[in-house]
């Protein structure tokens, strides 16, 4: 192994994080940390501090305004003023040509931040949403975000957020043009914390929501697993809650039309401002009624769609809103289409899926038939519905909008409101009929041109699974490069390899054995194709192994090029002034000849305290003529 020209090195040790949290498609949330090795963390970033909020008081105003007909509302929005990397940032050069932008933000009293973007920026961006402590639950966010020219983020559960951003050097002008912050909106809900109760329903037990909820992984939900997969919660304008689902139409190509209810607020002019979130679920099967049932989930937000142009929206009398959501979403979020059925038949028995007051999704099942009546709701008039009331479950506000399913897995209607509740769990709820809706004066106004296209006239039609992606192309691992022993462990290394087509994610992991096992890093999920190794994370003077494995949503797994590398980190210890002083005392004499004696014959793995004095890992004929050689020499 190579010697260090240095004879010491900083104490410091930074702890490499990474938190696996099972979802039930994507089997990791991705914790990323992605600035730049070369950054300067000691240097202030430009920070932009908002006005203080009190949060509590906020919430208690929100509570008694909370209905049946109303979007839950979480935050507030800021739209005085505009940031862009023209007015605000710093700017630090990473080398080789790229430059990061970085901005934080602090929002004293507030539980979360989000933001509204105009999003024009050139195709070397990437572009993080941190937390405090510099990592992020999601993906880079690039260009192809921004095709319509506006981007609103998914939220940091915090009061303060970083916006960190890569590009090339010489398109940081367009992306200074491209880029502006037009709404900053400050959670004054904590979601992981507090109950939202919508509606006119009693307030119970406090926990992110009521705890006779059922989670879709219970036993309940195992004959729901596809439709589960269609439903989405939704954040409009950084403020607003609800739910929906993903729906088929009849020419089953996967087009990506998002139904919920018309209450939840989208219109042509905000329609673009609304974030989807999917598989934000609970990883297991939490009791229902028990008091971990109601306290925080698991689930990850990092799979999220940002985007939708409203297509058709029928109130009051419907309350259904249809959606396209602009990018289609990535084939590793592995999403269900679900089926329908206009008829206006009732159902003997189903399921509603939903997320109550924003938290993981969770499903309700009733046993006796639904029956029709067109119902008052305050704040939207009178609805044609279906009602139901839950043999297990309820739902809660934030449930608005999602799926009711008949008996053949068919949807059927989206929820408008109702009276269930742990309180009161018989207690019903009302759903708008999907077929109420399927005709009407114009496009804009009907789900027939949208979910009929081909004009077949049909009355059913069943769910559709997205394609099943490709397996994962082949990539090779690039740095560090295969049997290198150069590598500074006190040091941040940039571990790097090639990306594999169609992958999603890959999972990387490190060790000193040959066949990974015992990890000193990992097995960890990444979104891009590089981990960050911080300083301490790896011994000095040790060889290590190291492979890649690329994943999406597929059942084949790709490994990388070569499945297992190897590397090594640099030995600290000085080279002795004497060439043969094997055991350091700063002599080459008789001990030194009797370390050597005995480990003669060492093939490989040696190193200078055994008396691999040429440092090719061996203790031979070689090392005895370097000893040999030396035999007498004196350190002065």
């Amino acid at each position: 192994m190579r010697h260090s020209s240095s004879c010491g090195y900083f104490g410091f040790v930074i702890v490499l994080v990474a938190i696996g949290l099972l979802a039930f498609t994507l089997q990791a949330q991705h914790v990323l940390h992605p600035i730049h090795p070369a950054i300067d963390r000691t240097v202030l970033v430009d920070t932009v501090v908002m006005d203080p909020i009190d949060s509590d008081a906020l919430l208690a105003e929100e509570l008694p305004l909370r209905r049946t007909g109303r979007p839950n509302i979480i935050a507030i929005a800021n739209t005085d003023h505009a940031y862009s990397p023209a007015n605000s940032g710093s700017v630090e050069d990473i080398g080789n040509g790229w430059i990061a932008w970085r901005l934080k933000i602090e929002a004293p009293g507030s539980k979360s931040i989000n933001l509204g973007t105009l999003f024009d920026v050139p195709h070397s961006t990437a572009l993080y949403l941190l937390g405090p402590d510099g990592s992020t639950p999601y993906r880079a966010i690039t260009s192809q975000d921004g095709t319509r020219g506006e981007f609103w983020t998914p939220m940091i559960e915090a009061s303060v957020m970083e916006i960190y951003a890569e590009m090339l050097a010489d398109e940081f002008p367009a992306f200074e043009a491209g880029f502006v912050i037009t709404s900053i909106n400050l959670g004054f809900e904590d979601l992981r914390l507090t109950n939202a109760f919508a509606d006119d329903r009693e307030e119970g037990e406090r926990g992110i929501s009521e705890p006779c909820n059922i989670d879709v992984l219970c036993p309940q939900g195992s004959p729901w697993l596809d439709q589960i997969r269609s439903v989405g919660r939704t954040l409009r304008s950084g403020v607003a809650l609800c739910s929906g689902a993903m729906i088929n139409n009849t020419a089953q190509d996967r087009t990506p039309y998002f139904i919920t209810a018309d209450h939840c607020g989208a219109t042509a002019g905000n329609a673009s401002q609304i974030v989807i979130y999917w598989n934000y679920q609970n990883s297991f099967c939490r009791t229902p009624g028990s008091a971990q049932s109601g306290q925080n989930g698991n689930g990850s937000l990092s799979q999220f769609s940002s985007g939708t142009t409203l297509r058709m929206r029928r109130g009051p009398s419907s309350d259904i809103a249809l959606l396209q959501v602009n990018s289609s979403p990535p084939s590793g979020y592995n999403i269900h289409w679900a089926g329908w059925d206009r008829n206006s038949n009732n159902s003997s028995s189903g399921a509603g899926i939903h997320h109550p007051a924003g938290a993981e999704k969770r499903i309700s099942i009733y046993s006796s038939s639904t029956f029709q009546q067109t119902v008052f709701i305050g704040g939207i008039g009178n609805v044609a519905s279906y009602i139901v009331q839950w043999s297990q479950g309820i739902t809660q506000g934030g449930s608005s909008g999602s799926p009711l399913f008949n008996q053949a897995k068919r949807m059927i209607g989206v929820l408008s409101g109702g009276s269930s509740s742990c309180a009161n769990p018989n207690g019903t709820d009302a759903y708008a009929r999907i077929a109420t809706a399927w005709t009407g004066s114009n496009s804009g106004e009907r789900l027939v041109d949208w979910l009929d296209p081909l004009g077949t006239g049909q009355t059913t039609l069943d769910g559709v699974d997205e394609t099943p992606p490709p397996v994962p192309g082949p990539f090779s691992l690039i740095f560090p490069a295969e049997g290198v022993d150069d590598i500074d462990a006190t040091a941040f290394n940039a571990f790097t390899w090639g990306a594999s087509a169609d992958a999603t994610s890959y999972t990387v992991t490190i060790s000193t054995n040959a066949d990974l096992s015992f990890p000193v890093v990992g097995p960890t999920d990444r979104a891009s194709p590089n981990i960050t190794i911080f300083p301490g994370t790896l011994s000095q003077n040790t060889t290590y192994y190291w492979g890649v494995v690329a994943k999406n949503a597929g059942p084949t797994n790709t490994p990388s090029t070569p499945a297992v590398g190897s590397f090594s980190t640099l030995d600290p210890t000085p080279p002795p002034s004497c060439p043969g002083d094997i055991n350091g005392d700063g002599d080459t004499d008789i001990d030194d000849f009797i370390i050597l004696a005995g480990n003669f014959g060492t093939p490989s793995g040696a190193m200078l305290a055994d008396g691999d004095l040429n440092d090719d890992g061996a203790v031979d004929i070689d090392d005895f003529i370097v000893l040999a050689g030396d035999f007498g020499c004196t350190s002065p």
